[in-house]
């Protein structure tokens, strides 16, 4: 074992562990043996070695397409939309995930915050923003980081004084 970065009878080159899933069981050779998962490696490869940005950007999201509750899989996401400078792609990304059937509610509304967030300061499109805040004050009416979000982009946003009368007119509500 050469520092238990034996791989198909080589040395494997990584100077660390691959993420991914590990395979046998009972504490075994095969069980140390970490399998990666294709396309969170192609991501570091296209982005790392390759400097194609982009490209690492839709592996990261095809990763976490495939396994969107394994542990950084979204962080990984969002490190290779800022680096591409695709924040529509990671906006896009998240409405894909939360059109599925099978997302928690806590995380539907992590999702919406943060396909607001993407939306409005990142990609440049308010309207994205905006029905993303309302969509969390629809399902939890006194959510107050959706509540000051909505705020502040409607207060930038002299056009959309509706929306801010029935933001004010939903907080006397609640009072």
């Amino acid at each position: 074992d050469r520092g238990g970065r034996e791989h198909r009878g080589h040395a494997c080159p990584h100077p660390r562990p691959l993420r991914g899933r590990s395979r046998g069981a009972g504490g075994g050779p095969a069980q140390r043996l970490r399998i990666p998962r294709p396309p969170e490696r192609l991501a570091e490869v296209h982005g790392q070695k390759l400097a194609d940005r982009a490209a690492a950007f839709r592996a990261a999201r095809k990763a976490w397409e495939i396994a969107p509750s394994d542990p950084g899989a979204f962080e990984e996401l969002e490190h290779w939309a800022r680096a591409a400078g695709d924040w529509a792609g990671l906006a896009e990304a998240l409405g894909e995930r939360l059109a599925a059937r099978d997302v928690p509610a806590d995380e539907r509304r992590k999702l919406q915050m943060k396909r607001a967030e993407v939306s409005a300061v990142h990609a440049g499109r308010a309207e994205d923003a905006i029905a993303a805040y309302r969509t969390v004050l629809e399902e939890s009416p006194d959510d107050e980081g959706a509540i000051t979000g909505l705020d502040r982009l409607l207060r930038g946003n002299p056009e959309r004084a509706d929306d801010l009368r029935w933001l004010f007119r939903h907080r006397v509500s609640r009072a």
